[in-house]
């Protein structure tokens, strides 16, 4: 939580960017909380909507930024410039298809666990998820300005 509002009010005050939060109704507590350690009106909460509306706010985007997800493929069919952040899951195996370097990037640390995702099963990870918890802000910073400013 405390990266992604780090992350979150850099985009807003050092790019000009407007954010769209798409997640699903059981997290809406974690994304409220979020939103309101944030002081800005270029943040919108989309928690909840169903997948038609979800889809055309996408569609509206100039980027997306966001995890190993359905919504990572929508953005993909979309035509958008992504961030795509990936944990224990292969990008090679989940990745973005076609993938285009001056449209994506993929943000993914090497470690000897990873990935360990598995026959549609994630283990418990004794390693309390390094594989997304060692991505920085600046990481995920530096690659958001790279794909704006492209």
């Amino acid at each position: 939580e405390k990266k992604f509002s780090l992350l979150t009010e850099r985009i807003i005050s050092e790019l000009g960017a407007k954010i769209f939060i798409f997640a699903g109704p059981d997290e809406a507590q974690d994304v409220e909380r979020i939103i309101s350690n944030i002081n800005s009106d270029n943040i919108f909460n989309f928690t909840g909507l169903g997948l038609e509306e979800v889809i055309a706010l996408i569609e509206k985007c100039f980027l997306f930024l966001g995890n190993d997800s359905g919504l990572l493929k929508v953005a993909n069919a979309l035509n958008k410039k992504i961030v795509a952040i990936f944990g224990p899951v292969s990008e090679k195996v989940y990745g973005l298809y076609p993938f285009k370097p001056s449209q994506h990037i993929i943000l993914k640390k090497d470690l000897p666990c990873r990935p360990c995702y598995k026959k549609f099963r994630l283990p418990e990870c004794p390693y309390d998820i390094a594989c997304l918890r060692e991505i920085t802000v600046e990481e995920v910073f530096s690659a958001v300005s790279k794909l704006i400013s492209s």
